[in-house]
C-alpha cells in the first residue's frame, strides 16, 4: 500500500467566511487541520470549551437515547438494520438538520422516561425489602407498633438466638409466682434469629420487661400502624402499580424507536459542531482575520486551496514540508469517496 504524498496548507480568511471555510473543511473530509502553536503567529485564540461541551454532551444524549431504545425497537426489520452504512441524500440531512430541536425534545421526553423506569424499579426494589423484612411478623394479627392496652403492655421484638416456647416461657415467668398472667407466641425462628410477641397483665409487665431484656431481647427496631400481612399486601398491590407503570412506560419508549436513525444522524450533526468548536478554539484569530493550517493530499491541494479562493475569498498557501507531514496510506475507496465529494462542490479534480 503506497503512501501519499502531502502537502501543508496555510488558509487566511476574513471572520465572515470563517464558518463557511470551516464547515466546508470539514464536510470534505479534505484536510486534517494543525493546531498552530501560538508563539508561531500573532493572533490570538478563543476560548470555546463551554461551546464544544454543550454540543458534545448533546450528542451523547442522542447516543445514549440510541442504545435505550435499542432494548425497544419492536419493528421486524429493527430501526438499527444496517443503520452505520445507511446513506442519506443532502436533502434528507438539511431536513434532519432543520428539525434538530424537534428531535432534541422527543431526546429529552425519553430521558424523562428512563428516569421514571428508574424510579418505578427502584420503589419495586424498596417494596421487595420491605416485604421480605415484614415476612417474619406475619402471624402477628395485631399492628407492629402496639405497646398496651388498658390493662396490659406488648412486647414486640427480637432474640438473637433460637429460642423455643417453652424456654420463652422460662424466661418470662422467672421469679414470677405460677400462673404468670402472661400470654407469648413465637412469630419465626430462622437461623439464630426469633420474633416473638409477649403480652403481659400491667401488674407483672415490668419484671417481664425485665426478663427479657436481660436474656437478649430487643424490640422491633421499626414500627408500622397495620397489622404485617396488610402492611405486606399493601406493598404487593403498589408493586402491581409500578409494574403498570413500567409497562405503559416501556411502550412509550417502544413507540419513539422509529425515530433512531434520524437521532443518529442528529447525534452526528451535533457531534460535529462540538468539533468545529474544538477546532475553532485552536485556530488563530484577530479581530477581523483567521487562520487555518492543515495537510491535504498532494494531488488535492490546488483543487482545495481554489474552492477556499473562489468561494470564502480566503487567500491559500501550499507548502511542501515532507520532514513533517503526516502520513497516509492509499487507499483506494476512500480515495475515492473523497473524489465523490470534492466534485459535489464543484471542484477538478486534476
Amino acid at each position: 500500500m503506497a503512501i501519499v504524498e502531502m502537502r501543508k496548507l496555510g488558509v487566511y480568511g476574513v471572520k465572515k467566511n470563517r464558518k463557511g471555510t470551516l464547515e466546508f473543511l470539514q464536510r470534505t473530509g479534505v484536510m486534517e487541520i494543525d493546531d498552530v502553536p501560538s508563539d508561531e503567529i500573532p493572533f490570538e485564540k478563543m476560548d470555546t470549551s463551554g461551546e464544544r461541551l454543550r454540543f458534545q454532551n448533546i450528542a451523547d444524549e442522542f447516543e445514549h437515547v440510541i442504545e435505550l431504545l435499542k432494548k425497544y425497537d419492536t419493528s421486524r426489520s429493527g430501526s438499527l438494520l444496517n443503520l452505520e452504512n445507511t446513506q442519506i441524500t443532502r436533502s434528507e440531512y438539511e431536513d434532519i438538520k432543520k428539525s434538530r430541536r424537534d428531535y432534541y425534545s422527543k431526546v429529552k421526553e425519553i430521558l424523562s422516561l428512563e428516569k421514571s423506569l428508574f424510579e418505578s424499579k427502584a420503589t419495586i426494589t424498596r417494596k421487595e425489602n420491605k416485604i421480605a423484612s415484614l415476612s417474619p411478623w406475619s402471624k402477628l394479627d395485631i399492628p407492629l407498633n402496639s405497646e398496651k392496652t388498658n390493662r396490659t403492655k406488648i412486647f414486640i421484638g427480637t432474640f438473637n438466638s433460637t429460642v423455643s416456647k417453652e424456654q420463652l416461657f422460662e424466661i418470662i415467668s422467672e421469679g414470677l409466682t405460677e400462673p404468670v398472667p402472661v400470654e407469648a407466641e413465637i412469630l419465626y425462628s430462622e437461623s439464630q434469629i426469633t420474633n416473638v410477641c409477649v403480652v403481659a397483665v400491667n401488674s407483672v409487665a415490668e419484671k417481664v420487661e425485665e426478663n427479657l431484656r436481660s436474656n437478649g431481647f430487643s424490640k422491633l427496631p421499626f414500627l408500622s400502624h397495620r397489622i404485617p400481612i396488610d402492611a405486606i399486601n399493601k406493598r404487593k398491590n403498589d408493586i402491581v402499580e409500578e409494574e403498570k407503570k413500567i409497562a405503559e412506560t416501556e411502550k412509550k419508549l417502544s413507540s419513539y424507536a422509529e425515530f433512531i436513525p434520524q437521532f443518529k444522524i442528529a447525534s452526528d450533526y451535533y457531534r460535529t459542531r462540538s468539533e468545529k468548536y474544538r477546532i475553532l478554539g485552536t485556530l488563530p484569530q484577530s479581530e477581523k482575520v483567521f487562520f487555518i493550517q492543515g495537510w491535504v493530499e498532494a494531488s488535492k491541494a490546488e483543487s482545495v486551496a481554489k474552492a477556499l479562493e473562489e468561494k470564502f475569498e480566503d487567500v491559500v498557501e501550499i507548502e511542501q514540508d515532507d520532514e513533517n507531514a503526516p502520513i497516509l496510506l492509499k487507499n483506494n475507496r476512500f480515495s475515492e469517496a473523497s473524489e465523490v465529494v470534492l466534485e459535489s462542490y464543484g471542484l477538478p479534480m486534476n
